[in-house]
């Protein structure tokens, strides 16, 4: 099931809406806090006369999911996996014989 943010901004109130916008742009101007540290920010009154609130919040992650700069900035690259030795195995003398004139290069 594929939503558009459009599909999913009908489900609320322009001003609901401008409110869900409000939070997004809170958390950018804060340097992209996780979810959880910028409901706690919210929750403690740790910024003065602030408009936006806990449902903000909640609002903004239904209307327009979690933020990209969000994920981008704590994704970390796996380490690849050593590649593993395989010893050289010597060619049988009747087939080294039989095929002198081809070269084999693994």
């Amino acid at each position: 099931l594929n939503t558009t943010v459009a599909d999913n901004e009908k489900l609320f109130t322009k001003r609901e809406i401008d409110a869900a916008k409000r939070a997004v742009q809170l958390q950018e101007r804060l340097g992209w806090p996780s979810t959880t540290a910028f409901k706690k920010i919210i929750r403690q009154n740790s910024i003065l006369n602030c408009p936006v609130t806990l449902e903000d919040i909640d609002r903004s992650l239904v209307v327009y999911g979690t933020p990209t700069a969000l994920v981008r900035g704590r994704t970390v690259r796996k380490k690849s996996s050593k590649a593993v030795h395989v010893p050289r195995v010597p060619l049988p003398l009747q087939i080294k014989e039989r095929f002198r004139n081809v070269e084999l290069f693994v």
